[in-house]
């Protein structure tokens, strides 16, 4: 056999894994050696690796002896000092000096059950806490001096008082953020519970100020705990003011007596019915107006609907009720009364002459005239240039009509466009006044008929003034400059001397028109 062809010896192959090199031991580093050496180990860092890793906690080694150290099982008491003491006295409650804890009177299962069904009833949005004096007999009375409890459900007390409130002493001047909060320039210091008492009071309040022009000063402040309000207006005979909001009543307040008198519940529920007989249920006046007279108020409702109360007189609301209801095809937006509205000749009353009519809009901006007294729709028109129809205005009884819309647009009519007369189902504008770009939630025009205020409360400083008979915008007034902030409402006073701007900070801002003041 040749050298050359030796065959090499077969090397057996091994079975097993492959042996890699992270499957080799490593040799012990100096960390693995710090954590294995339990020399340098103190019995604090035993016991976190024993929460940690599990193992036997051992301590400390002592001549070479190791014992083991008490775990959760057998926790060892420290010496803190106070062995001696009971547990009541470890706890310490801090009260004011001279002050005690007044207990909280527990409610039975059946003042619960009384509790939970007047809650039922009660309306969606009249759980708002509310100031309620003390009882009136000492012997029975368990609450204390001040007591806080719910509207919508009187037997409910509070969760719990801290009686620190009566040493707290505020000022009302300090602050500025807190001077709305007065009810006098020279109101200052109140204690907690009458600054709580102030606070909830706070969104439902109305305030007549005597404007002078100079510190128009604050002559009433009136308080309507159960109204939310978000419409005010004057009766037309100067006698009372109209309070209205997202309740199915209204409050009169009287200016001569300073007395609120509120209107009866359940306006509509004679009235307002569906046609398959079901009531219609409306829970809101936020849309509300009075007829030229003030014998009439109609109030808009929800499907349609648009209601006519008999008011008493001066507007009072105690013996208020509804004479009848329109329904439109649409869901209202606005309305507004046309020219000479009185209401003498739909009641029936002497000196009652002439048609009586109302306008009113959906929110597609197709407008309806209604004689009040057939209960007729007597005319409808669309303009079809009006996008998203948001307010409507009438000024110089009936000379012009101003519509806004949702994209900012204002169109200003003739008063073509509240005549029952034409029989066109459409109107052309006078003008389109298309300065701002946010939806109109104010328009109102100056009593001589000559300026109109047109706002937007979605973008601060979103106010324009705009001179009628040129329809023009003013250019030099409001400029980006003027401090209007978000622009929540706008009047004009009877002489239309003063421009009032009210915010969403909670301030009314004054302006004098000097052109209207020195004629």
């Amino acid at each position: 056999m040749n050298p050359s062809q030796t065959r090499r010896p077969n090397k057996r192959r091994k079975y097993g894994p492959k042996e890699t090199s992270h499957s080799r031991p490593k040799p012990p580093t100096a960390t693995s050696k710090r954590l294995e050496d339990d020399t340098e180990k103190d019995d604090d860092e035993r016991r976190l690796e024993s929460l940690l890793f599990g193992t036997p906690l051992l301590s400390s080694t002592v001549k070479g002896k190791q014992k083991v150290l008490d775990t959760a099982e057998n926790p060892v008491a420290e010496n803190t000092g106070l062995d001696h003491l009971a547990n009541s006295e470890l706890f310490v409650a801090d009260f004011p000096e001279d002050e005690v804890l007044v207990p909280l009177k527990s409610i039975s299962e059946g003042e619960e059950t009384e509790s939970r069904s007047s809650s039922a009833s009660s309306s969606d949005n009249e759980t708002d806490a509310e100031a309620e004096p003390p009882s009136s007999n000492p012997a029975t009375s368990e609450k204390p001096a001040t007591w806080f409890t719910s509207r919508a459900s009187s037997s409910k007390n509070s969760a719990w008082l801290d009686s620190s409130d009566a040493t707290v002493t505020i000022s009302l001047k300090d602050d500025k953020r807190l001077r709305k909060l007065r009810d006098a320039p020279e109101d200052d210091q109140i204690g907690g519970p009458q600054y709580e008492v102030k606070l909830r009071e706070h969104d439902r309040r109305l305030r007549l100020f005597n404007i002078d022009g100079l510190t128009n000063p604050i002559l009433q402040t009136v308080h309507t705990p159960n109204l939310p309000i978000t419409n005010a207006q004057f009766h037309p005979s100067g006698q009372s003011i109209l309070l209205s909001g997202a309740r199915p009543y209204f409050v009169t307040y009287d200016l001569q007596s300073g007395t609120t008198t509120e209107s009866p519940r359940g306006l509509w529920s004679s009235s307002s019915v569906t046609e398959d007989g079901k009531a219609q249920g409306d829970r809101s006046m936020e849309i509300a107006k009075f007829s030229d007279d003030g014998k009439l108020l109609a109030v808009g409702g929800r499907g349609g609907y648009v209601h006519l109360l008999q008011c008493g007189t001066g507007g009072s609301g105690a013996s208020a009720q509804v004479i009848t209801s329109l329904k439109m095809n649409r869901p209202l937006k606005d309305l507004e009364w046309c020219a000479s509205s009185t209401g003498s000749r739909v009641l029936g009353e002497a000196g009652g002459s002439g048609r009586v009519e109302l306008m009113t809009m959906s929110n597609e901006g197709q407008v309806y005239i209604w004689d009040v007294g057939t209960r007729r729709c007597v005319r409808t028109w669309t303009d079809e240039s009006m996008y998203g129809a948001s307010k409507v205005a009438r000024g110089g009884a009936g000379k012009y009509f101003a519509f806004g819309s949702k994209t900012g647009i204002v169109n200003v009519y003739g008063d073509g466009a509240g005549s029952s007369q034409s029989s066109s189902t459409s109107e052309t504008p006078l003008k389109a006044i298309q300065n701002l770009v946010n939806p109109i939630t104010s328009v109102r025009f100056d009593p001589s008929c000559q300026i109109m205020a047109i706002a937007s409360k979605y973008k601060p400083g979103q106010l324009r003034m705009v001179h009628l008979p040129s329809l023009t915008v003013f250019s030099n007034w409001p400029t980006s400059s003027t401090p209007l902030g978000v622009v929540m409402s706008v009047d004009f006073s009877a002489g239309s001397e003063y421009f009032a701007v009210g915010n969403n900070r909670g301030r009314v801002l004054l302006y004098n028109l000097k052109h209207f003041g020195t004629r």
